[in-house]
């Protein structure tokens, strides 16, 4: 090891080795070394020598390093410890392991002034120079020693694998108490890269990590998957990413290359690699690196494609003073002849080997827990439970809870009163931080097995309800927006203030998806704030900034430009016949027996339109750029008398085109009828969005009952302005969303029902609805439990129902349709009236074996991703990509579908228009009655009106289907009706009076025996001389004893032979095999054999065709000499063969297939 790093020295000495952000302090190879050999030297004089061990609590950076190389130069063996770990496990390590020296941050300091050694202590390859500590089933640490080959085959395995060299410069990201600091600190100083210590309070965090990378020009780095899965790359110095140390799932290269290691602290690390080719839902872990063997052992020891991974090579010695544990784990190789290896490591991880040869990784085959990449033994963290005062016994077992994050979980019996925090206390003084039980559940007693013996499977789910503090409500809106996102990642209803994160389940991977919640809502805050604010009023306070558009301070303004999303619509209104596509019309009815009063109404209508100052602007260029131009004109309400009383009629007398460089894009009126107030609000897409139809209706409904309306910024318009400043969000979103769309095959388009696909629909729209999944419908409650148990939400399910619609009617894998997201999850939008709607694209990648969970999970997860960058320039990267949105999906949840008014609930009516922007569009809208209605517009010369219903009962079927714990392949598609429909088609048994083919054909002789039955060439048999003729053969047949269940080949040409002879076996009750002259002689004695032949009928100059056969032989030359005979009376059975023939056989010979006489009959 130290040769290794001598050699770096000599080649890079003045090059940097080490750099530490958080103290700034770097150092190059040659300071390194000198360092090294200062400690070194300290420790001589202290003692230390060859066969030595020191235990290091250094603190993270350059001296932790310096204190490695420094022991191994003095000849002895190092344990990296953490400085955190309780003053009782450190001693006990010590004691165990021997060692005398503590090298600590003031043993270094003291290292200073010593001279440093001229040269190191020579050691063998076999001498020990590491020694881990893990987690003892025991109830104490077990260490794992360590020779020097097994570390530098670990180091030079990872440098091959990966690809290192000395222009790297890697993050060192693992904990050097932990045994992958071999590959992710060891290999990095063994081929001269240039190393940054990443901070521990970063080393969790993604954007910490990103930005860290980012910022050292980072080539290679080792991160973690829990923190993998939320990383997203900035820059484009990182090049290759390492990950590994547990399951590592819907996970894929993203402009990086990628490998998934295998390893453990009994293999000195890495002994598997593989480099990730594409999103695995369990990412194989790959085949051996260099040097290591591994193979697959049932429970006899014997090589299997799915069994314990077992693993050979130049890797860990044995359990330090633990001769029966070390016998069990590190057993003679059986495999020695094959390897050369004394030893195989049995790891206790079960796996299969793909058809690839690749390895994937499937479980534990005992109870130890795997928990943020560290094995964890049950049986130390019980043992060390059961020492406490008034524990009796103790069982720990780990719990994953429904997002997939894995905790561990204390039971315990006893007679006193144990609070948690007491418990949790106690064992942190006992045991590392990662091995403490985040939840403690007290039993009366242990679940047993009908064999008295423990049922950990029995074991109860812990209980966080009872951790939660007396709820205390949000006090503001930033509070409100932190318990949201509390709520949603802990998967609990109303959180408090006062709730603290980590006591309700959060973990270091649930800060993740806290800090990924908060900043859908505009709040950006470190993993370290986290950590330290852990309620939402404590983080309220530390968050300085509640959202990125509150932070940007827009300005009043002449004109304001418009908005990528505007400006899509009002180009878009420039093209002939789109006059009206984009006038949203609303009504409101209000019946006479209401008496309702429409000056009360139309005074209502005036104040609430005029409150907002983007409804009276106008669409002007300004500096040659299409702008909103505040107009100063008032909106006023008309009031017509009309005796129509048709409300949509009557909404297309004032649904016509706006001139938006003059008119106002609002219009008001209202209508007497003879049944009552029609109210109709014409609003164009410009300025209007369902969300603000919804807002401006509920205000209307307030102010007609005496509320005041709230006078509104153009705060939309600030969102322009925003757009404007930070054109470098939208690139860094749009660069996002080029990944996305990079995958792209092609538009998602439904193929027309009796046309090619349109390109320019000029046809008219078309509308089919239909309500499903009543709230008091049983499967709707099923659907509601399903998704919280799953922590999903509803627009997930339809969303993702959705996309599997698509890829069943489409038959793409891939699917890419658009969705509508109403921008306003940035705080300062969420109640405003304008054009704030987005359109997303949204990819989606289809398996037939992905569980239906996972699927929806990653439908979400996507989605999120999406909306967080929404900034996105969209209609720019569709043009970039040439797609053309043909499927949209738009989930309102509980928009507004009705307003109350006078104290009676109205029903908003919405009228579109009939101009298809899309092939096919599903609205889905969950109703106040807590019905879903689902609303599919299509184009209608494009799509059959019975292709559209069947789509939405599939539709159905597959949300239901999702709700379920199968995969999607498994999901059924035809609900009850179909069903009883297909079977309608099968319902086709009929009775036949006649079930053989001897009985029907005498029976057509007896009806026209003088008509011609067969023609060949110019000889013509009437019916009756063909059943002559085949009742001689018939009668020759019986006469050399060949019958029933027997078989007769014909080997003649093309004649009317062929029917007589036939017929004349099937007579006989035998049946027939047909040969073709033509095939080989070898395929025809074969086939004869294969039926066993008891007859051959042929014509003479054909016997040459088959050599072999040496049975009976009826020539067709004898037939015309043939004696009458009695006719034969007994017929064949209907399940009798009548014949046998022969087709192509997989195994590369023919295969004979039986047909009965009731197949033909």
């Amino acid at each position: 090891m130290i040769n290794l790093f001598l050699e770096q020295v000599k080649k890079y000495a003045d090059k940097t080795a080490l750099s530490e952000s958080s103290s700034g302090k770097s150092v190059t190879y040659q300071q390194l070394d000198e360092n090294a050999r200062k400690v070194a030297a300290k420790l001589i004089a202290d003692g230390f020598g060859k066969g030595s061990v020191a235990v290091i609590t250094a603190s993270r950076g350059i001296g932790f390093v310096q204190a490695i190389l420094g022991i191994l130069m003095a000849g002895g063996a190092y344990v990296p410890l953490s400085d955190h770990y309780p003053a009782d496990r450190i001693e006990y390590i010590m004691h165990d392991c021997g060692a005398a020296i503590i090298v600590d941050d003031a043993y270094i300091c003291a290292c200073a002034e010593t001279a440093p050694i001229d040269k190191p202590v020579e050691v063998s390859p076999d001498d020990t120079a590491l020694i881990i500590y893990t987690s003892g089933s025991t109830g104490v640490p077990k260490g794992i020693a360590h020779d020097h080959k097994a570390i530098i085959s670990s180091v030079c395995r990872y440098i091959k694998a990966v690809g290192l060299c000395e222009r790297d410069i890697c993050a060192v990201v693992a904990p050097f108490y932990f045994v992958a600091h071999i590959t992710d600190l060891l290999s990095y100083i063994c081929c001269g890269a240039e190393l940054h210590i990443v901070p521990d309070e970063l080393r969790g965090d993604p954007v910490g990590i990103a930005d860290f990378i980012e910022a050292n020009r980072i080539t290679t780095a080792f991160i973690p998957p829990k923190v993998l899965r939320f990383f997203t790359k900035k820059g484009d110095s990182l090049k290759t990413v390492v990950t590994g140390s547990e399951r590592l799932s819907q996970i894929a290269p993203n402009d990086f290359r990628l490998f998934n290691l295998y390893g453990m602290t009994e293999t000195a690390s890495m002994s598997i690699f593989f480099e990730v080719d594409k999103q695995y839902d369990n990412t194989p872990i790959g085949k051996p690196a260099d040097g290591v063997n591994v193979y697959l052992l049932d429970n006899n020891g014997k090589i299997c494609e799915e069994g314990e991974i077992c693993v050979s090579g130049n890797l860990g010695r044995g359990y330090l003073n633990l001769p029966e544990k070390t016998a069990e784990v590190f057993t003679p190789n059986p495999f020695k002849d094959r390897d050369g290896h004394d030893i195989l490591i049995h790891t206790g991880d079960l796996g299969k080997r793909l058809p690839d040869g690749n390895i994937v990784y499937l479980n534990r085959n005992d109870w130890m827990i795997k928990i943020n990449g560290q094995r964890v033994e049950p049986g130390e963290i019980e043992a060390a439970l059961r020492r406490l005062d008034g524990v009796k016994d103790a069982v720990v077992k780990d719990f994953i809870d429904t997002s997939g994050q894995t905790f561990i979980t204390a039971y315990y019996i006893t007679d006193t009163a144990l609070s948690e925090e007491e418990l949790k206390a106690a064992l942190s003084a006992k045991l590392p931080a990662y091995m403490v039980p985040s939840f403690f559940t007290r039993l009366e007693k242990l679940p047993v097995n009908a064999n008295g013996k423990l049922d950990r499977n029995a074991l109860p789910k812990p209980d966080i309800e009872h951790r939660r503090t007396d709820y205390a409500a949000p006090e503001n809106e930033r509070q409100k927006l932190i318990c949201e996102a509390f709520g949603e990642v802990l998967g609990i209803d109303k959180v408090g203030i006062n709730d603290d994160f980590f006591s309700l389940g959060g973990d270091s991977i649930k800060v993740l998806m806290l800090q990924k919640a908060l900043r859908s809502r505009g709040i950006e805050v470190s993993a370290h704030t986290i950590y330290n604010a852990q309620n939402p009023g404590l983080l309220s306070e530390a968050v300085s900034e509640v959202s990125s558009l509150a932070s940007f301070s827009g300005k009043p303004a002449q004109s304001y430009p418009l908005t990528r999303a505007q400006m899509s619509i009002y180009l878009d209104c420039q093209l002939p016949g789109k006059e009206t596509v984009y006038n949203n019309v609303f009504t409101l009815f209000l019946p006479s027996d209401m008496n309702a009063d429409e000056v009360n109404l139309k005074n209502a209508v005036d104040k609430v339109l005029n409150s907002y100052p983007i409804l009276s602007s106008v669409t002007k260029a300004v500096d040659g750029m299409p702008s909103l131009v505040p107009s100063g004109k008032t909106i006023e309400t008309e009031i017509r008398d009309t005796d129509h009383t048709d409300r949509k009629a009557l909404s297309q007398t004032i649904n016509t085109p706006f001139d938006l460089e003059n008119d106002l894009p609002c219009r008001a009126v209202i209508f007497r009828t003879p049944e009552g107030l029609v109210l109709v609000l014409v609003l164009h897409h410009i300025v209007c969005d369902g969300t603000t139809a919804s807002i401006i209706l509920g205000n209307i409904a307030s102010v007609y009952d005496g509320a005041v309306p709230a006078a509104e910024e153009m705060s939309n318009l600030t969102l322009a302005q925003y757009e404007a400043a930070h054109p470098e969000i939208t690139q860094a979103d749009n660069d996002i969303y080029r990944k996305m769309l990079d995958e792209v095959e092609g538009d998602t388009e439904l193929y027309s029902d009796d046309a090619p696909t349109l390109s320019v629909f000029k046809d008219k729209l078309a509308i089919y609805e239909t309500t499903l999944y009543s709230q008091q419908h049983e499967l709707s409650g099923k659907l509601i439990a399903a998704l919280s148990e799953k922590q999903l939400t509803e627009s997930t399910l339809f969303m993702s129902a959705y996309a599997y619609l698509l890829h069943l009617f489409c038959n793409q894998k891939h699917v890419l349709f658009f969705t509508g997201e109403n921008g306003r999850h940035d705080p300062i939008l969420q109640n405003t009236v304008g054009m704030l709607v987005h359109n997303l694209p949204v990819l989606v990648h289809i398996d037939e074996n992905t569980d239906c969970s996972a699927f929806m999970a990653d439908v979400q997860n996507t989605l999120r991703d999406l909306i967080a960058h929404d900034s996105a320039d969209i209609a720019e990267l569709c043009g970039e990509y040439g797609i053309h949105p043909d499927c949209f999906f738009v989930y309102q949840g509980e928009m507004l579908s009705g307003v109350t008014i006078g104290g009676r609930y109205i029903p908003m009516e919405i009228y579109q228009s009939d101009d298809v922007m899309a092939s096919l569009t599903l609205h889905v809208l969950k109703q106040n009655s807590g019905d879903y209605k689902f609303t599919f517009e299509y184009a209608a010369e494009k799509l059959a009106d019975e292709t559209v219903r069947r789509m939405a009962e599939v539709y159905a079927q597959i949300v239901a289907g999702l709700c379920s714990d199968g995969k999607l392949g498994q999901i059924r598609l035809v609900n009850d009706d179909n069903i009883t429909e297909m079977d309608a088609f099968n319902a086709t048994e009929a009775d036949y009076p006649v079930t053989d083919i001897v009985s029907l054909f005498r029976a057509q002789v007896e009806k026209t025996p003088d008509r011609p039955a067969v023609i060949f060439k110019n000889n013509i048999l009437t019916y009756a001389q063909i059943d002559d003729i085949s009742e001689r053969i018939a009668g020759k047949i019986r006469s050399l004893g060949i019958g029933k269940g027997d078989a007769v080949s014909i080997l003649i040409p093309r004649c009317s032979y062929m029917t007589t002879a036939s017929l004349g076996v099937l007579k006989s009750g035998a049946a027939y095999q047909p040969l073709d002259p033509s095939y080989p002689s070898e395929r025809l004695s074969f086939m004869m054999s294969d039926a066993d032949a008891k007859l051959l009928i042929a014509d003479e100059d054909l016997l040459s065709k088959v050599p072999d056969y040496k049975g009976e032989v009826l020539l067709t030359k004898d037939i015309p000499t043939l004696p009458a005979c009695e006719k034969i009376k007994d017929v064949p059975d209907p399940s009798d063969v009548f014949i046998l023939l022969y087709t192509s056989g997989s195994t590369g010979i023919p295969k004979g297939v039986m047909l009965e006489h009731r197949n033909l009959a």
